[in-house]
């Protein structure tokens, strides 16, 4: 694949070998290339590979011109770009139109191999290019031939040997006597004729019109009425009004009325409500048929409480809303009576020093328990107990370690 500006230019002898190469490589090449030469002449061949179209440049120097596809992958000529397309040695000309009908059409390959093993004269050739809307295309004795399309009214009628349109017998009817009776019908006459005639009536001096007595009369009986008649019950009465059919459904046995009672009873009951008795319960927690449950007297104790810890004889419930339940067992405090006497115990006071590492706790704040040991009033000697739980500063803290009475108070353990 090369392209080349076929221009050499004046230069050394190897560079214009080479240059002469190339142009040779792009003309046996046809230009080929994913975009056009960039110095196209007029009727210059160009093969665009990202198409794979072979083009040729117009004259008049403006526009590349579609010839074919290839079917690089098949190894043949996929399309044929063109307005018209003759073949043969003898012209056959077809425009774009006409093909455009053999392209929506679907014939199989052996429907045109019949056509290719076909020979067709020209009259029959030209019988099919005479036809018109209406026209019959068919084969007689003396081979194909065209039938033109036929005028209202005509039928087609054969012989042995051919086909022709030809104008419809009328059908014949018997003559109807004075009597009114009809002495013969051949078999062209059908039976809404007969009831066209019956209903058309007779003449004021008949007194009576009938075919095969007993069969028709002039009062015809049509197919309506025999339908009409086929819908209504034997015994059938007179329209009843409301009050007849409801005192007639009423009076039956097992009719089931359903009355205006019923229906404001109906009214009065929810959607998907069921007759549902609500069972009595028994023991620590009862109830009663309207559903209400009440807890017996002297049922709960310890075990039914949710507090969050466990308990400790002498301990009381104290309510902390932060913990699992809002309950703490917690030592009684204050009032004399019950006070826990065991060190570091929930509810305890500790003179304890500050080992937290925080310089200034002020008066209600709370410290971990392992921030503070138990203390004396000589600031020089380190507490060497440490306290667990929570506790409550009732004092002041301005430093934190050994060495300072300022890092001694009174705290509370509260958890």
């Amino acid at each position: 694949m090369s392209q080349h500006d076929m221009n050499i230019g004046n230069q050394l002898f190897p560079a214009t070998r080479a240059d002469i190469n190339n142009a040779l490589l792009a003309l046996a090449s046809t230009s080929s290339g994913a975009t056009a030469p960039s110095s196209a002449v007029a009727n210059q061949i160009w093969y665009d590979t990202s198409a794979n179209t072979l083009k040729i440049y117009n004259e008049a120097g403006s526009a590349w011109i579609d010839l074919c596809t290839l079917d690089q992958s098949s190894n043949k000529v996929q399309s044929i770009t063109t307005v018209g397309l003759t073949l043969g040695a003898t012209a056959l000309t077809v425009t774009g139109s006409e093909l455009n009908i053999l392209a929506g059409a679907s014939v199989t390959t052996a429907e045109l191999n019949k056509l290719a093993g076909a020979t067709a004269t020209t009259a029959e050739l030209n019988q099919i290019s005479s036809i018109t809307r209406g026209s019959i295309i068919y084969g007689n004795a003396s081979g194909t031939a065209r039938l033109a399309k036929g005028i209202s009214g005509q039928v087609l009628t054969a012989t042995a040997t051919d086909i022709a349109w030809t104008t419809a017998p009328a059908p014949a009817v018997a003559a109807i006597t004075s009597d009114g009776t009809v002495p013969s019908l051949n078999t062209n006459i059908t039976a809404v004729e007969i009831r066209n005639l019956i209903g058309a009536g007779v003449s004021s001096s008949d007194t009576t019109y009938a075919i095969q007595d007993g069969e028709l009369s002039e009062n015809n009986f049509t197919n309506a009425d025999h339908a009409k008649l086929d819908g209504i019950e034997a015994g059938a009465t007179v329209d009843q009004t409301n009050d007849e059919i409801k005192a007639a459904v009423g009076a039956a046995s097992d009719s089931n009325v359903f009355t205006d009672a019923d229906h404001s009873k109906l009214d009065g009951i929810a959607a998907s409500a069921n007759n549902y008795s609500h069972p009595n319960h028994s023991g620590e927690v009862t109830s009663s048929a309207d559903g209400a449950t009440v807890i017996a007297d002297n049922v709960v104790d310890e075990a039914n409480l949710k507090v969050s810890n466990n308990p400790t004889n002498g301990y009381v419930l104290t309510a902390q809303s932060g913990n699992t339940g809002g309950l703490t067992w917690a030592a009684a405090s204050g009032g004399g009576g019950g006070v826990s006497t065991t060190l570091g115990a929930v509810g305890t006071y500790g003179l304890m020093q500050n080992h937290s590492g925080t310089a200034t706790i002020t008066p209600g704040s709370t410290v971990a328990g392992s921030g503070l040991k138990y203390h004396n009033l000589n600031y020089s000697i380190s507490g060497s107990t440490a306290a667990s739980g929570t506790w409550r500063v009732m004092g002041h803290y301005l430093s934190s370690g050994v060495g300072s009475l300022n890092g001694i108070t009174v705290c509370v353990r509260i958890s």
